[in-house]
């Protein structure tokens, strides 16, 4: 389930978006092609939102449209459920830190943009490894699926 709660309240979302969007996007005089393909992006995109919210079971990520895609953001960062973590008290940097970057976690890991079972510039050939939390797998599925 989305942290929106309800499927009406992504329809306002979408409504008033899109709306927002018709009204401003001949300003930059686009191409006609490109606003309709645009379009069918952004109706997608609120279309997969709802598709997971409509999901029972599914852990409560907050869902944020972007440009190319969907982000999701977990109540905290997938970083925190690796086995490869080292905790703040030990790393001495005031920084999150881990096996693959002990000088500090990159932002996009951090902000779970990216999927670190992948790999991921100068992660070491560490990767992101479930400590026992089963919110991270049930997320890096949302993403599967949403991408």
């Amino acid at each position: 389930m989305c942290c929106c709660r309800t499927l009406a309240t992504i329809e306002v979302w979408k409504t008033t978006y899109m709306a927002v969007w018709d009204a401003a996007i001949d300003g930059p005089e686009p191409t006609e092609e490109y606003k309709a393909e645009r379009r069918a992006v952004l109706a997608r995109t609120f279309d997969r939102l709802a598709g997971v919210a409509a999901r029972p079971g599914d852990p409560q990520p907050l869902i944020i449209a972007v440009a190319e895609g969907v982000r999701v953001v977990g109540p905290e960062s997938h970083c925190f459920s690796c086995v490869h973590r080292v905790p703040d008290s030990e790393s001495g940097h005031g920084t999150p830190t881990c096996a693959a970057f002990p000088h500090g976690i990159p932002g996009p890991l951090f902000d779970n943009d990216h999927d670190h079972r992948r790999p991921y510039p100068g992660d070491r050939d560490i990767h992101w490894r479930s400590n026992g939390d089963p919110f991270p797998e049930k997320m890096f599925e949302i993403l599967r699926r949403l991408r």
